[in-house]
C-alpha cells in the first residue's frame, strides 16, 4: 500500500484528510464494474483508519471504501473490500479517442488535452 504524502493533503476539523490525485481527469477502468468510465477531481479521503476514494463522473459523485491503494506517478489504482479493482489512467486526447469517446452519448472532438480536460471539468459544474 502506498503511504499518503503530505503534498495536496487538506485536514478539516473532523480529522478527515483529503489528498487530490495528480491528474484532474482520469479514464477509469474496472474488470468487474462496467459503470465506471471517467473520474474527475479524484481524491483519497482518510477518516480515522478507513480510506475512501471519491470522484465525479459526468453524472454524479462516487465514493468507495478502499482496502488497498497504489499510486505511481499520475497513475492510480485501488481495491475495494468486495474485491473490485479500479484503475485510473490520466485522460489525454489519445486515451479519450481510443477508450472513451465511443462510449459517451455525445462524445465530441477536441484539438488538445487542455480543451478535453476543461470540457470534462465543466461537465460537473452544470
Amino acid at each position: 500500500m502506498v503511504e499518503l504524502g503530505s503534498k495536496n493533503i487538506e485536514s478539516n476539523n473532523s480529522g478527515e484528510k483529503r489528498e487530490a490525485m495528480p491528474a484532474p481527469v482520469y479514464y477509469v477502468e474496472s474488470p468487474t464494474d462496467k459503470t465506471v468510465l471517467v473520474g474527475i477531481d479524484v481524491e483519497v479521503v482518510e477518516r480515522g483508519d478507513e480510506k475512501y476514494v471519491t470522484w465525479h463522473d459526468t453524472a454524479h459523485e462516487r465514493m468507495m471504501k478502499a482496502v488497498e491503494i497504489q499510486q505511481k506517478d499520475d497513475y492510480f489504482a485501488f481495491r475495494r473490500d468486495n474485491g473490485n479493482e479500479y484503475y485510473f489512467e490520466p485522460m489525454t486526447c489519445n486515451v479519450y479517442n481510443e477508450k472513451v469517446k465511443d462510449k459517451l452519448k455525445n462524445g465530441g472532438d477536441f484539438e488538445n488535452d487542455a480543451a478535453l480536460i476543461e470540457a470534462f471539468r465543466r461537465s460537473i459544474e452544470d
